[in-house]
C-alpha cells in the first residue's frame, strides 16, 4: 500500500485550480482512497496501521484566505479532512471571518459577494510592502476551520534570499515570478540591482554581497524562526505542530538535524512522489494535482493502477455528460 499526499496552495474561481475542479478531486479521492491524518501516515511508516487500500492526505500550503473560504467547505463536504501548514507571519490577528462557498450555498451571498483573491505574486509583494494582507487566512478563520483541518508548520517568513555570489540577472522594470519572494528578505526593488541566484531562508545561509552568513548564525536563525512558528500555531490554536512541510521544498541537512532537535515528526517536500512504508519520513514526497480532470486521473492510474482508473473515468465522463461539458 501508498500513502499519495495532495500539495495544493489556492483554491479560487480563475485559479489553476478553481472549486469545480478542487470538488471532482475531492469526490474522486473520497470514492478511491482512504483519507488518513499526518499522524496516521506516521502510523503507516512505523508499521503500527496496516491500510486495506491506498490512503490519501490533502495538504495547502501557506496560509492562504482561500482555503477557509473555497476550499474549507469542499472538503467538509465530502467528509474529508486537511492540513494547512501555515507561514504564521503572513496570518492576521484580525478578529475576521470572511463568508465562504457555504454560505453561498446556503444563499446566505452571492458568489460575486465572496472574497475575491488576487495573483499569488501581487499578494506577496503587498505583504512586503505593508507587512500585512488581506490574501492571507486570520486566526480566527483558522480556528473555525479545525473541524477539519489540522494546523501544522511552514516556517514564520517564508522569505527568499540571495544565496551565492553568482549573478543571475538584474532588476529592470520589476521582479517577476518567485523573484517577489526576495522581497520578504528585505530586497528593495532598484532599477539595476543585481540579482544573485537565490533559495529558501530556512534552507541556505545567506549571502550580503560581500560574504556569507556563518554556519552559526544560520543554524540559530533557523532554530529561531521554526520556534517562533511553533510557538505562534501552539498560542492560536491550542495544540503544537509536530510536522514541517519546508517553504519552496527546499531544505538543508543542518535544517533536518534542527527540525529533528526541535520535535518534529516528519519533514514534506516539493518532490513529486507517493509515499511507501520504507519512506524517509523526514523527506516525504508530496504531489501537486494538475488542473485537467483527465490528467489528475492519469496520475491516479500511474499511482493506483488500470482498474480503478478505469472505473473513475467512467466517472468523469458522467460527470461531463451531466454538466453538458
Amino acid at each position: 500500500m501508498r500513502v499519495v499526499i495532495l500539495a495544493y496552495h489556492r483554491v479560487y474561481p480563475g485559479y489553476h485550480i478553481d472549486p469545480e475542479v478542487f470538488d471532482f478531486q475531492m469526490r474522486t479521492i473520497k470514492e478511491k482512497f482512504s483519507p488518513l491524518s499526518l499522524d496516521e501516515v506516521i502510523g503507516f511508516l512505523r508499521g503500527e496501521i496496516q491500510l486495506k487500500r491506498d490512503g490519501v492526505v490533502v495538504t495547502f500550503d501557506d496560509g492562504w484566505a482561500d482555503n477557509f473560504i473555497y476550499a474549507y467547505p469542499i472538503l467538509k463536504k465530502y467528509g474529508l479532512r486537511g492540513v494547512v501548514f501555515v507561514t504564521t507571519g503572513f496570518i492576521s490577528n484580525t478578529p475576521l471571518v470572511r463568508p465562504t462557498l457555504a454560505d453561498y450555498w446556503k444563499g446566505k451571498v452571492t458568489l460575486e459577494e465572496l472574497f475575491k483573491p488576487i495573483e499569488m505574486d501581487k499578494a506577496v509583494m503587498e505583504f512586503a510592502m505593508r507587512g500585512e494582507s488581506d490574501q492571507f487566512l486570520t486566526w480566527e478563520e483558522i480556528r473555525g476551520m479545525r473541524d477539519v483541518f489540522e494546523v501544522e508548520c511552514h516556517g514564520h517568513t517564508h522569505a527568499y534570499h540571495f544565496r551565492s555570489p553568482r549573478i543571475v540577472g538584474f532588476i529592470r522594470t520589476g521582479l517577476y515570478g518567485r523573484q517577489n519572494w526576495l522581497l520578504l528578505s528585505g530586497l528593495h526593488q532598484e532599477i539595476g540591482t543585481p540579482l544573485y541566484e537565490s533559495g529558501s531562508a530556512l534552507a541556505w545561509p545567506r549571502y550580503y554581497g560581500e560574504c556569507f552568513e556563518s554556519s552559526d548564525d544560520y543554524r540559530k536563525r533557523v532554530k529561531q524562526e521554526l520556534g517562533i512558528s511553533i510557538l505562534h500555531i501552539t498560542n492560536n490554536t491550542g495544540m503544537r505542530p509536530y510536522h514541517l512541510a519546508w517553504p519552496f521544498g527546499e531544505y538543508s541537512q543542518i535544517g533536518l538535524e534542527i527540525a529533528k532537535e526541535m520535535g518534529f515528526l516528519a519533514c514534506y517536500t516539493a518532490d513529486q512522489g507517493v509515499v511507501t512504508e520504507s519512506s524517509d519520513r523526514y523527506a516525504l514526497p508530496r504531489f501537486f494535482p494538475p488542473r485537467s480532470r483527465t490528467m489528475f486521473l492519469m496520475a491516479l492510474k500511474r499511482i493506483i493502477g488500470m482498474p480503478i482508473y478505469r472505473q473513475t473515468l467512467r466517472m468523469l465522463r458522467l460527470w461531463q455528460k451531466i454538466n453538458n461539458l
